[in-house]
């Protein structure tokens, strides 16, 4: 179902997965950093920018360790991306290319 080789893959998923899961431990647990205090009640209530910054910036961390992690167990492949070029000139084709003029 899931393709486990694939790095970004993953850690998309798991940058969703932890964006959730802090979410709901920050709207849990309540921490003083996330609330304010309501003007009109003067009881503290979770302040929502504050708490979806910090779920953001928790699910980015996660899902960049994720991807350092899942990207070091790939094996490196045979076969190296590049192309290979032959070049079928002769020294006088060269030297023409540069000055113009057939040397002989």
């Amino acid at each position: 179902m899931f393709d486990k080789n694939n790095p970004i893959f993953i850690s998309s998923i798991s940058l969703f997965i932890s964006f959730i899961i802090s979410l709901a431990i920050l709207y849990l647990a309540k921490p003083t950093w996330i609330q304010v205090i309501d003007e009109n009640s003067g009881k503290p209530v979770i302040y929502w920018p504050s708490t979806i910054a910090y779920s953001v910036t928790f699910a980015f961390v996660c899902a960049i360790s994720v991807l350092l992690l899942v990207t070091s167990y790939n094996k490196p492949t045979d076969k190296p991306f590049s192309y290979d070029v032959p070049i079928n000139l002769t020294s006088s084709d060269i030297a023409l290319s540069y000055c113009g003029n057939k040397h002989t």
